[in-house]
């Protein structure tokens, strides 16, 4: 039996990769080790930890998290993680490693895996979002040995940085995967804010500031799930709940959402807004207008449910202004056709 390892530090990567892992826990010639770290241990951000003991209940903890809101604090989690993890990887010995994108506690995962000569699988690599963690994605593109793009502009942009074409195979975004088990939305009705930190963090809460002034506008119904543990994160929240408190009855915040909820307030949704790549990946499947807002998602294809704005009062409100008056069906989607789990899956066994 081959044995597959994954490490999440994320709520967000965690509901992407969900339908991949369940699959490879229930395939008889497959074994999952799966770790879990970082923000899924922190109560301010959700304790989103239960979720993934909730769905697998043999996962182990990582124990390191960010302790302060900064790029400081970030640095020092993965040094303080990578220790740690380099002990369980030798304990548990898998034969493969799945990772996933650009986050601090995927580029762990790949260093770690590669000094111990584990292969490395990379998911969503080769796409650009103009941020610090395009060198991160970067970095595990190189590092990895088997390469599973989301679309065909992402395996170009590989094959442009010098990876092997036949180490490249187009899979498709594993986000896609749950969306036809949803139960169809019957009205909607609200608006939806998901906004992360961008670049630089003291300017975070400054950002989020302009995007719920332009929000508040529009006197409509309006979720806002709180941003990830990114340095600025918890400052965009203090100006969230700030917010919460001056608009008691159009503003309704979460910390953290379960994959299959948050995919149901997609469906519900009139407008997505902030810099999630959830507004590229997932709004085009539900035709669901998107205002991105930001450089954060800047590099990414995108369907023509998508409306840029820069963080801007003015330039937000005329965006969500244009996309309420929007009518889309039947959008094209560049990244895939939700059989992403399905291929991976037999990819992994094939290999």
């Amino acid at each position: 039996m081959r044995k597959i390892c994954y490490l999440t530090g994320t709520r967000a990567e965690f509901g992407l990769m969900q339908k991949i892992l369940h699959e490879i826990e229930v395939d008889n010639k497959l074994e999952l080790i799966l770790l879990a770290t970082g923000m899924h241990l922190l109560k301010e951000f959700g304790t989103t930890i239960n979720e993934v003991k909730a769905e697998f209940p043999r996962v182990k903890i990582i124990d390191a998290t960010y302790e302060e809101d900064s790029r400081l604090s970030m640095a020092c989690f993965v040094g303080r993680a990578l220790s740690q993890l380099v002990e369980v990887l030798d304990q548990v010995k898998p034969d493969l490693v799945l990772v996933l994108g650009d986050r601090g506690e995927q580029l762990m995962m790949a260093t770690a895996s590669a000094y111990l000569a584990i292969p490395i699988i990379h998911l969503h690599g080769g796409e650009e979002t103009s941020t610090v963690d395009d060198k991160a994605r970067n970095a595990i593109s190189m590092l990895a040995d088997w390469h599973l793009p989301a679309s065909k502009g992402a395996a170009k942009k590989l094959r442009q940085m010098g990876v092997d074409k036949h180490r490249v195979k187009i899979v498709g975004a594993p986000g896609l995967d749950q969306l036809k088990d949803l139960p169809v939305a019957l009205k909607k009705d609200c608006l939806v804010v998901l906004q992360h930190p961008d670049e630089k963090e003291k300017g975070a809460a400054w950002q989020i500031q302009q995007t719920l002034e332009a929000v508040a506008e529009f006197k409509l119904p309006v979720k806002v799930i709180y941003p990830n543990s990114d340095a600025g994160g918890r400052n965009m929240i203090k100006v969230i709940e700030e917010f919460k408190q001056q608009y008691p009855q159009l503003i309704e915040t979460r910390p953290s959402l379960e994959r299959g909820k948050f995919l149901q307030l997609l469906g519900q949704a009139r407008v997505l807004i902030g810099n999630s790549s959830s507004g590229l990946i997932e709004a085009p499947a539900f035709n669901l207008p998107a205002v991105n807002i930001g450089p954060r998602q800047k590099g990414r294809e995108q369907a023509k449910n998508v409306i840029n704005a820069d963080y801007n009062r003015k330039q937000i409100v005329k965006a969500i202004s244009k996309a309420l008056g929007w009518r889309l069906n039947h959008l094209k989607n560049p990244y895939g056709d939700g059989k992403t789990s399905t291929r991976v899956v037999k990819f992994l066994k094939r290999l």
